[in-house]
């Protein structure tokens, strides 16, 4: 009768082990799709900086024309600037702003390399006195290419694409055959910038076919 008992116990905890380890594998495997959400969330567009994540909702800011998988341009590039200048896009300050910040972080570290400070590096590579003017100078460009960042998130949410870690691996997997770890990639080129490049790519694909 002890044994018995002994036997029904040592089976009740094996249940009770076999339970926890799937409930940590659950949550395990929830994490990892909150992680790739954070990235790539359906109708929404992030913006990575080291301040922190900027989250917006895709269609508060870009409204795509209703027939441009119809367009007839020779190649995903032209269609995509087809898709741009009749879509709807408006740019949000606070992602310009931030974009702006990035510029200026870059600059600054180009500018310690070559020991010498903002102002200079500026004049010496662009010919323009002041930092914040050189913004100024650009700030189009900057419009530009965060309305074709919009557009790439925008189209994927249409097309139904999802990108998933598995998905940039084999997008990079020429630089990670050549001995390049994925941890290596994403300090080079950051976690958010690979992400865009594969989404990119996805939907230029999509858009060929």
């Amino acid at each position: 009768m002890k044994n018995k008992k002994k036997i029904i116990i040592a089976l009740i905890c094996i249940v009770a082990i076999v339970a926890i380890v799937i409930i940590v594998c659950v949550i395990l495997l929830k994490s990892k799709d909150k992680n790739n959400s954070k990235i790539q969330e359906r109708g929404y567009y992030s913006y990575f900086n080291e301040k922190g994540i900027i989250k917006i909702n895709i269609d508060d800011y870009v409204k795509l024309p209703n027939d441009y998988q119809h367009y007839q341009a020779n190649s995903s590039e032209a269609k995509i600037e087809e898709i741009i200048n009749n879509s709807e896009i408006e740019v949000p300050d606070e992602l310009l702003k931030t974009y702006k910040d990035d510029v200026e972080q870059m600059m600054r570290k180009s500018a310690e390399r070559e020991q010498v400070d903002l102002e200079t590096f500026i004049m010496d590579h662009y010919g323009i006195t002041k930092f914040e003017s050189y913004l100024n100078f650009y700030e189009e460009d900057y419009k530009y290419t965060i309305k074709k960042d919009l557009i790439y998130q925008a189209l994927a949410k249409d097309l139904n694409i999802k990108i998933k870690e598995k998905d940039v691996k084999e997008y990079f997997k020429e630089a990670l055959n050549s001995g390049s770890t994925y941890d290596e990639l994403k300090d080079n080129f950051g976690e958010k910038l690979m992400y865009l490049y594969t989404i990119d790519n996805a939907v230029n694909r999509k858009l060929e076919k």
